[in-house]
């Protein structure tokens, strides 16, 4: 599989997951800045078949929009505000499942380790897999490394 069409992969299994668990609609991004000083980001690493970790990386704030339509509360909620990083983690989960199965099929199993927060607040190192979003008009950038 070529680098474009595990970008193509990465790019309709976010834009998917985003709708269908968070009620978020997402679109190529075509800015020119494409993250600010500091996002938050989590990580989820996978083991199998192949190796490897992706990472989510969203604006500031966005969290807890991300919550309150996972929970079907107010965005300025005191439960979206608490729940933000757990939603966040549960998203990227879902979407790392989603995408191993897009990337490979149904037959090989997968172990996922547990969500980790990203606390240096700003992408390092980004793969050749990196797709960035237009989430309801804010940055988001999800990427894919493999481990050899």
């Amino acid at each position: 599989m070529n680098n474009d069409n595990i970008r193509e992969k990465i790019f309709n299994t976010a834009v998917s997951v985003l709708q269908q668990t968070a009620f978020i609609f997402a679109d190529e991004f075509c800015g020119d800045e494409a993250f600010s000083d500091t996002m938050d980001g989590v990580s989820v690493e996978f083991r199998g078949p192949e190796n490897g970790v992706v990472q989510l990386w969203i604006a500031p704030g966005m969290g807890a929009s991300i919550a309150a339509n996972m929970l079907g509360v107010e965005e300025d909620s005191i439960d979206a505000a608490q729940k933000s990083s757990d939603a966040l983690k549960e998203l990227a989960n879902i979407f790392t499942g989603n995408l191993l199965t897009a990337l490979y099929g149904t037959e090989p199993i997968f172990e996922l380790g547990i969500p980790q927060l990203l606390t240096d607040s700003s992408p390092h190192d980004i793969s050749q897999y990196a797709v960035w979003l237009n989430a309801e008009e804010k940055p988001m950038l999800v990427f894919l490394e493999r481990y050899d």
